[in-house]
């Protein structure tokens, strides 16, 4: 592309000079990466489609997710009625309000208070 003879090496900028011999090297890496990506994604896809250990694996996922959310939810129910039930005077006994749980916990108890909002649950 830059010959010598026209240039004298330190006219032409290194930048220009890595972009031409990188391009296409660049391009046919990830043509080369997409194509074995793919081929890994198919293989792996219908290796697991076809195995029956994955099947099983999946089939007690989803039912321990749904016996979670099971035991979450009727805690959560239990703990709202139990609220409700409270009277004025075993409120004032309790104190003052406590601060919200930080980290984690704190996430999962804000979530499901929204959760139960968008579901008509809560008030």
């Amino acid at each position: 592309f830059f010959s010598r003879d026209h240039h004298h090496p330190s006219e032409t900028s290194f930048a220009s000079s890595v972009l031409i011999h990188q391009l296409p090297s660049n391009m046919s890496t990830q043509f080369i990466t997409r194509i074995i990506n793919h081929v890994v994604n198919e293989v792996l896809v219908k290796g697991l489609a076809e195995s029956r250990t994955f099947q099983r694996f999946a089939v007690r996922t989803q039912s321990h997710v749904e016996e979670a959310k099971k035991v979450g939810t009727d805690y959560m129910t239990q703990s709202i009625e139990q609220f409700e039930n409270m009277t004025a005077e075993e409120v004032a006994k309790a104190g003052p309000p406590l601060p919200p749980l930080r980290g984690m916990p704190g996430f999962f108890s804000a979530f499901s208070k929204e959760v139960r909002k968008d579901l008509g649950m809560g008030k």
